[in-house]
């Protein structure tokens, strides 16, 4: 690794070396690019944010001997040129990257580094816009990456000295490098110094979950990040020497209260089922994929958020179809996860406000516009011993019909959640021969299904 340049700028705020003035004389895009690096430094600001398009695009560039490097951007042909500090394939596509100091150095050997990823017409992309670390020491974890998309990008970790502030002398690793969706992110790790068994610890993943097959070993779990806070949910996938991560869609709720995980099989394939406060996950080992969130609810306030949140009394059903289950303050829900991108919660019918037992319907429309019906009902024999009036299991949920070509109920939909008068029936009419409508209903009561004459019999008693 290069040595830390930390006499090449005597004041943090105002560079004095007559090469970068004469670069800044030649090239308004250098001016730019020193400007947004004294920005930070003069404002204390220490976030890694998505670049800025002006100092951070896509170069060509010209190899200058002595492992120099001279960037041309792609806006205005204006150069400024770094030093090679790493040539190596950061996303496997055979291609060379590189990782540049630009020599503009602080007094703690800290220095400005960009990461530069080559395209297939040799153009070369930013995805780490110029920025300090500290140049004494930090690695390149070739082993260790991160799936974005089906590419593996490798992940960087950074390090900080000790020997100023009051703290211990020393160099302790504080952060670490990690590739998004379009650009490489500082990610700061929680300081383990004061914990001598942890101390030399890169990073601490707590593994909520663990499981060997075929030659691989899974895990599910969180990265302990700064002030005590707790990274996205991640599937860890270890196979000989080799570490790769996959983080949840990016859709995740970023208040992850994991509460356990369990490992089951579904499609006859392992998979991870996440469990937190207010939703769930589906981990596919196989696929090495996380679902998007199931949440129920999604979008509609209900219960008193100090007991609300808590889920259970999980069913897979059909073929591990859908998923049924009860959360506290909202009832029995169900939702299609054939499409783990894009899990579905069926409207739901039921005759109470609150979930005492009753039967709650669950209308699907198919692709064809043809429906499906089921019902199902908490077991009220099975009772959360911290959380009244919650229930902990369902019934088996049944078929009232499959594909059936209805007419919906008329009107606006309205979650039972935010309906305080429900009505106890649900009226479906099947579409006959020449227009004629034969109406079905749903005794939300008795959770069956009544058909022709007698469905409309049971609409007449209740006028």
């Amino acid at each position: 690794m290069e040595e830390s340049k930390g006499d090449s700028v005597p004041s943090l705020c105002v560079p004095k070396s007559r090469k970068i003035v004469e670069m800044m004389e030649k090239s308004p895009h250098f001016i730019n690019f020193i400007l947004t690096i004294l920005y930070f430094l003069c404002n204390g600001t220490t976030g890694y944010a998505q670049e800025g398009e002006s100092y951070c695009s896509r170069y060509t560039f010209e190899m200058i001997p002595g492992d120099s490097i001279r960037l041309i951007p792609e806006d205005d042909g204006s150069t400024f040129t770094g030093q090679i500090s790493k040539r190596v394939d950061l996303n496997f596509d055979g291609l060379d990257d590189f990782i540049i100091n630009f020599g503009i150095c602080g007094n703690w050997g800290d220095c400005v580094y960009g990461i530069y990823v080559q395209q297939a017409n040799q153009k070369y992309t930013c995805v780490f816009r110029p920025e300090y670390w500290y140049s004494g020491k930090w690695d390149l974890l070739e082993k260790e990456c991160i799936r974005v998309d089906g590419t593996r990008w490798m992940k960087l970790r950074l390090y900080s000295r000790t020997d100023y502030g009051g703290g211990p002398p020393g160099i302790v690793p504080t952060s670490f490098l990690q590739f998004d969706d379009s650009s490489y992110q500082n990610i700061e790790l929680q300081s383990l110094t004061n914990w001598p068994n942890n101390a030399d610890k890169t990073e601490t993943f707590g593994v909520q979950k663990e499981y060997t097959h075929r030659g691989k070993t899974y895990q599910v779990g969180r990265m302990l990040l700064k002030d005590f806070q707790y990274g996205p949910l991640t599937l860890r996938v270890i196979e000989k020497d080799t570490i790769t991560d996959i983080i949840a869609p990016i859709d995740e709720y970023p208040d992850l209260e994991m509460s356990r995980a369990e490992l089951i099989h579904l499609h006859g394939r392992p998979f991870f089922f996440v469990i937190d406060r207010y939703r769930v996950y589906l981990v596919d080992l196989q696929n090495e994929k996380i679902s998007a969130r199931i949440q129920p609810g999604l979008g509609v306030e209900y219960g008193d958020d100090a007991i609300s949140g808590t889920v259970n009394g999980f069913q897979f059903f059909d073929e591990d179809t859908y998923l049924l289950g009860i959360a506290v303050s909202y009832g029995v829900f169900c939702f299609n996860i054939s499409d783990l991108d894009h899990p579905k919660e069926l409207p739901r019918y039921t005759g109470h406000y609150g979930d005492r037992g009753q039967s709650y319907f669950f209308l699907e429309q198919n692709a064809d516009d043809s429906y499906n019906g089921m019902v199902s009902r908490s077991d009220t024999l099975k009772k959360s011993d911290y959380v009244s009036g919650f229930y902990t299991a369902t019934k088996k949920a049944t078929y009232l019909f499959r594909d059936a070509r209805l007419m919906p109920p008329s009107g606006t939909y309205i979650n039972p959640v935010n309906d305080g008068t429900p009505k106890p029936f649900v009226l479906l009419y099947e579409k006959g021969i020449n227009g004629k409508k034969i109406p079905w209903v749903v005794d939300l009561k008795k959770g069956i299904l009544i058909k022709g004459e007698a469905g409309q019999r049971f609409i007449d008693k209740q006028r």
